[in-house]
């Protein structure tokens, strides 16, 4: 790809490294299980969480959901089936940073 795309791709298997000095993180796996420690992000650090979509499994932990801006694109999905919202909001942590669109679905 790197060709392809006219920029250097390294691989590794630490993403720990990776994560500590990255500006943009795309998730989007099905996993159950975070995919790194919320912890080792740097501020300010834009993460698309995209994959998990059930009420039982999430990419992001709850220590990066509780120190983040949380923006939704549908108030229901996010309360109903997205994981990643709904476990930390049931380990009691703040609804303060969670942000939605001002209709219930960003696409409507």
């Amino acid at each position: 790809m790197s060709p392809k795309l006219g920029m250097k791709i390294n691989i590794t298997q630490n993403t720990d490294e990776i994560i500590r000095n990255c500006d943009i993180i795309c998730t989007a796996t099905s996993s159950a299980t975070p995919l790194f420690n919320g912890k080792d992000i740097k501020p300010g650090t834009h993460i698309n969480g995209i994959g998990s979509h059930t009420p039982n499994a999430r990419e992001l932990d709850t220590a990066i959901v509780a120190r983040s801006r949380f923006i939704g694109d549908s108030r229901e999905a996010c309360f109903s089936e997205a994981g990643d919202i709904m476990i930390p909001i049931k380990e009691e942590q703040s609804r303060n940073h969670i942000s939605m669109e001002k209709s219930e679905n960003y696409y409507g």
